[in-house]
């Protein structure tokens, strides 16, 4: 029993493998391969290793990485890193966020009130009565914290996009990993 690795004579790569008692032909051009050979090809292919037939013998080798889909699939890892920033800022789930928002709506209103009142800004005054705090100390500190807030986002939101559009302009994969490597989250 022989065994052959038929490949194609254009791209050199293996295009099966073949036992002479069982498939008669062997289709050609192939090589001889041993036991061993075709197990470790097998071996390779199965770990996503492309198989060639170079000058005779079996060469094994990482597939080509297409760099437009290189790029994208980075500039989405990129997203999720954003994404995992602003969550770790801005730790909110639905009802967190809900309840900013309600609390922003009201700051807005609040913040030029002269004589703010419980009863008008009730989102603000349950984060007064949670602090301890007075209302307008509430509205003073939610302006503070949302101005901070805005900057960080923006910030990340900036990190994001120059990021992106460096790996657009990127000119290999080298290019890429260098870029994504010198990522600088701001704190």
């Amino acid at each position: 029993m022989t065994r052959y690795a038929h490949y194609d004579a254009g791209t050199d790569l293996v295009l099966g493998f073949y036992d002479d008692e069982i498939h008669d032909p062997v289709p050609t051009p192939n090589i001889e391969v041993s036991d061993v050979e075709l197990e470790d090809a097998l071996d390779q292919q199965a770990n996503g290793k492309i198989v060639k037939v170079i000058t005779g013998a079996l060469n094994f080798s990482d597939p080509a990485i297409v760099l437009a889909d290189y790029k994208e699939a980075k500039k989405r890892a990129v997203d999720a890193q954003a994404a995992a920033e602003q969550a770790r800022h801005a730790d909110w789930d639905n009802a967190g966020t809900l309840s900013y928002l309600l609390k922003y709506t009201e700051w807005q209103e609040a913040k030029n009130d002269g004589t703010p009142t419980a009863g008008e800004y009730p989102m603000l005054d349950a984060e007064a009565t949670a602090r301890g705090n007075s209302l307008a100390t509430v509205i003073t500190d939610f302006g503070t914290e949302h101005a901070a807030l805005v900057a960080l986002l923006k910030a990340i939101e900036v990190v994001r996009l120059n990021t992106r559009i460096a790996i657009d302009a990127a000119a290999d994969v080298a290019a890429v990993d260098t870029l994504m490597a010198s990522i600088a989250w701001p704190a």
